[in-house]
């Protein structure tokens, strides 16, 4: 989470059944930093990990090279390692066609998203971050489609159960994460497909904390291998993109990038 600002009222048709309360003090929090421009995280353009994963993803259909160095599935701490998640994000039998992006804000993933993949859907809790993401969509003539809602409140209309063949998230977890660990990763497997995979860019405590709130490798881990419901591809660190905000910085804040597959459901 980002530094601390002052925080209106949540309006009470926003706020969410599951940790109501925790739920509207982020709204709150976001809401007002929207309302004075402060989006330190906004880049106002795709994320730069999303994009080399779906170029990977299109060379894997169309048959290239898998275990090229720069996938980005090949930087896990050893060659055989690399090998096995290069060859474990090849999505030629399922191809990423349906994806959803979580905290979309003012929506450049996910406008980008629309123009590689069938549906692209970004859901943020923010109504005035959805309203500015759906007035550049019909002002570009974007195919994107843009809902407000709460991923602790699911389903929504939108977003239908395992209708997804990928999750995006960058800089959502590292805050649902800290209202509901559990449920936030039920919610995730909810929307994804067998064998569906969840990329995520959340902060990192490697570092000391300069913007982003941060999660450490083992929290990561365990509240995905925990879960029962996601296999780990890969878990490495990077860096986030570039903003404004975070030029003023020494450097960029560290993340975590995370690959998860979801897992098929037990047999009965």
């Amino acid at each position: 989470l980002e530094s601390t600002h002052s925080s209106r009222e949540a309006h009470s048709d926003t706020a969410m059944p599951l940790s109501a309360k925790a739920t509207a003090a982020q709204l709150a929090k976001w809401t007002d930093f929207f309302a004075v421009g402060f989006m330190p995280w906004d880049t106002q353009r795709p994320a730069s990990q999303l994009v080399a994963f779906l170029a990977h993803s299109e060379r894997g259909r169309a048959g290239g090279d898998h275990d090229h160095e720069d996938s980005p599935a090949a930087s896990p701490a050893t060659p055989a390692a690399a090998r096995a998640s290069a060859s474990d994000t090849r999505s030629r039998d399922h191809p990423i066609r349906r994806v959803v992006e979580l905290g979309c804000g003012m929506g450049a993933s996910t406008h980008w998203l629309s123009t590689k993949v069938d549906v692209a859907v970004g859901v943020d809790l923010v109504h005035g971050t959805i309203d500015a993401a759906r007035a550049a969509a019909a002002a570009s003539g974007s195919r994107a489609t843009f809902v407000c809602g709460d991923i602790f409140a699911l389903p929504i209309e939108e977003l239908q159960p395992a209708s997804f063949d990928l999750v995006f998230d960058c800089q959502c977890f590292h805050c649902t994460y800290f209202v509901d660990a559990k449920k936030a990763v039920a919610a995730i497997a909810s929307l994804l497909r067998p064998g569906g995979l969840f990329l995520c860019l959340t902060g990192n405590d490697t570092e000391p904390e300069v913007g982003p709130a941060v999660l450490s490798r083992a929290q990561i881990e365990s509240a995905f291998e925990d879960s029962g419901l996601f296999d780990i591809v890969y878990l490495r660190e990077g860096r986030f993109d570039p903003t404004p905000a975070y030029a003023k910085l020494q450097r960029l804040p560290l993340c975590w990038e995370l690959l998860a597959r979801r897992k098929p459901p037990p047999a009965i």
